[in-house]
């Protein structure tokens, strides 16, 4: 097996050569499309491949040194730029796909040797075509901004809990994730977010994870308005990868500052019957030499089988074996619904195939959160903010 520190290496190490190679291409498109060579060409790749690594590499360094705020700033102007690379990668590289299969079809109808595919791949857009395609990607970038920061929809999930199972009255459980509180913006999405959450009236609020992004003085503020949720059953959580970043002990003390329940490979009744449990992210249960399926085993075998079950697991991966172990609900977040192309692509290989909405699994359900945050770029796209009422009713 792997060590965790080198895991985490080898991401890292991935993150930089497939950024590095993105922002490679889209610089040599654009000095291609307007005629730049030399000098000018290298500086132009720097900058490109620099502003990208500002935010990746800034916030660790933010996360663990502390920095002056206008520091902080150019690294929050790094993220805007990892959008506007993702989007732009994904715009070009469609563009210069299309191109080449138009040419390649061209080239068999008319059995021209020597016109070759690479050839279309190669030459260069007119400076109009790159102005069209720049223009365009940063009009695609607008859009998603608004996605981040447009108010979250409500997503409704209705369940019945067979008899026999406990669950005595309906629940009514609203289902938040990914927060990332201390984040870009993300004070004032706390806003719009517990103002749809509070419309919902609902009895308890579960949030999966990622709720916290640093430990600023916004961050503990943030953590009392969520704590001061006008929900009966009050806040219940538990950990994501993000927490572990941001260091757990210092989370850790502001739920219970502010009388937020936390489930760690634990259970809690409600008084309605239905049981909540909670169970740590993978990256805080291998800190803990603990692995996903001993950690649900801890936590779902000494509830009694016929029990209705919710499983707060952050990121919805080993589902399976929850399942069979007796869970009737699992409710996951961390995918961010792909958050932008082309992670609706990818972020699905990561998560056993899992990326937003409802997975049936025999008479079990998982449901996925495309959450009501962001992380990186303030940017969604095909991926908005959301929030999820869950009613489970008696049969």
């Amino acid at each position: 097996m792997v060590p965790h520190w080198m895991s985490g290496f080898l991401f890292l190490a991935a993150l930089t050569v497939a950024w590095t190679l993105i922002n490679n291409y889209l610089a040599r498109r654009v000095q291609s499309a307007f005629g730049w060579r030399g000098r000018r060409s290298r500086w132009l790749r720097y900058l490109f491949v620099l502003l990208s690594f500002t935010y990746i590499y800034g916030r660790m360094v933010e996360r663990t040194f502390g920095v002056a705020r206008w520091v902080g700033s150019l690294f929050h102007f790094g993220a805007y730029w990892v959008g506007f690379a993702t989007i732009s990668f994904c715009i070009f590289a469609v563009a210069d796909l299309g191109r080449c299969a138009g040419g390649w079809s061209g080239h068999l109808r008319r059995r021209r040797q020597g016109e070759t595919f690479r050839i279309h791949l190669v030459r260069p857009w007119s400076r109009r075509g790159m102005g069209i395609l720049l223009v365009g990607s940063l009009l695609v970038c607008m859009y998603a901004i608004y996605g981040a920061l447009a108010p979250p929809r409500v997503v409704r999930l209705k369940l019945t809990a067979p008899a026999g199972s406990g669950v005595s009255a309906p629940v009514r459980m609203v289902l938040m994730s990914d927060l990332h509180l201390g984040h870009l913006g993300t004070s004032a999405q706390l806003d719009d977010t517990l103002e749809v959450v509070a419309g919902l009236r609902p009895d308890v609020v579960v949030v999966p994870g990622d709720i916290v992004d640093d430990r600023s003085p916004d961050v503990q503020r943030g953590m009392a308005r969520l704590g001061a949720i006008a929900a009966p059953q009050g806040v219940v959580v538990t950990l994501g990868n993000h927490e572990h970043y941001t260091r757990l002990e210092f989370f850790l003390e502001q739920c219970e500052k502010n009388s937020i329940r936390v489930l760690r490979q634990q259970s809690w009744q409600m008084p309605q019957g239905l049981v909540l449990a909670g169970v740590d992210d993978l990256r805080v249960l291998r800190d803990h030499d603990l692995s996903l399926t001993e950690a649900f085993g801890k936590t779902l075998k000494p509830i009694p089988r016929e029990r209705y079950t919710a499983l707060l697991l952050h990121r919805p991966v080993g589902v399976q074996t929850a399942f069979d172990l007796g869970a009737d609900l699992v409710l996951s977040g961390h995918t961010h619904g792909g958050q932008l192309p082309p992670f609706q692509i990818l972020s699905p290989i990561a998560n056993d195939g899992h990326l937003a909405g409802s997975y049936e699994y025999g008479t079990g359900l998982l449901f996925v959160t495309s959450g009501a945050g962001f992380w990186g770029p303030p940017m969604r796209l095909f991926a908005p903010r959301e929030v999820v009422l869950v009613e489970v009713v008696p049969e």
